[in-house]
């Protein structure tokens, strides 16, 4: 006959290890002007949101564990699921952070979290429309450049932010659909990187602005963009989806327009980038002090 196995009492002083609850939380992090951010987190204990001065939206990721940390129990372990604007934080990043919080991990989205995701983002999305709709639109100027197969893209805002571009093109399009190409990805890496404020885009293709004129009618555009660029597909949507945030006009161009004469030498530096004439480091200084020179004086004109 088989013993009845009987339960060994502890030893005193020794103590089980007990597993602790855990409390899923959805966190969204996004700009909203060039030095401020906003978070919105999510969960069945409360909402939690604040504005963050700094540009980062991974910094500003920083403020919201501390906020969850802070305020819900030491014996929970928290579970983040967050969707952060670029740039996201990297593995690196998200270890480092649940190094200074205890008990809060990072994870990636898992089916049943796509849903209560995308409802804060979302949230958080339109609350920040609804605020930069009491604020003047930005005024950004873009441009493109093309020699060869080496095209560059950029663009200035009047408040300081750029941002530019450069790639090879290896298909066989001619000259002029590279620079359609270029004046449309400016546009686009604009539109990208400013996501949740008005902006009024000022550009000195005149092709290109008949191209967001058909996109907005409904119109597909020219067949051959959607394939030549993901970025152009992209733009599109937008175009078509952000109506009372975006306004495009035209400019003339080389006429003496701070911003528009600072968008194109941003634009000529990312296509000697795609040339390999000049170094990434050279090109980030000479970038910056562009920037610098154009955007403070830079004297917008009146829309007519």
């Amino acid at each position: 006959m088989t013993p009845v196995p009987t339960a060994i009492p502890l030893a005193a002083g020794v103590i089980m290890p007990r597993v602790l609850p855990v409390h899923d939380v959805h966190l969204a992090v996004m700009r909203f002007d060039a030095d401020r951010c906003r978070y919105l987190a999510m969960s069945g204990l409360g909402t939690w949101s604040a504005e963050v001065h700094t540009r980062w939206p991974r910094v500003a990721a920083i403020d919201a564990l501390h906020a969850l940390r802070s305020s819900i129990s030491s014996d929970v372990s928290i579970r983040v699921v967050a969707d952060i604007e670029r740039p996201r934080p990297t593995p690196g990043h998200a270890r480092q952070l649940e190094a200074c919080f205890p008990r809060v991990r990072l994870e990636s989205a898992h089916a049943a979290d796509h849903r209560p995701l995308e409802l804060v983002s979302s949230a958080l999305r339109k609350w920040l429309r609804r605020a930069a709709a009491t604020l003047p639109a930005i005024v950004v100027a873009t441009d493109g450049s093309v020699k060869g197969a080496a095209i560059g893209s950029a663009w200035l805002a009047a408040n300081g932010e750029y941002g530019s571009l450069r790639r090879v093109d290896r298909s066989r399009h001619p000259h002029i659909r590279r620079v359609l190409i270029a004046e449309l990805e400016a546009a686009a890496a604009a539109v990208d990187a400013i996501p949740n404020r008005r902006l009024d885009v000022l550009m000195d293709c005149r092709d290109a602005l008949d191209v967001i004129a058909a996109w907005r009618r409904g119109g597909p555009g020219p067949a051959w963009l959607s394939a030549a660029s993901p970025d152009i597909s992209a733009f599109r949507r937008a175009v078509a989806s952000d109506r009372g945030r975006l306004a495009f006009r035209w400019v003339p161009g080389h006429d003496g327009m701070l911003l528009n004469e600072g968008a194109d030498s941003l634009s000529k530096i990312a296509r000697r980038r795609a040339e390999r004439v000049v170094t990434t480091s050279d090109a980030r200084r000479r970038s910056a002090d562009i920037a610098a020179a154009f955007a403070p004086q830079a004297l917008v004109p009146e829309a007519s």
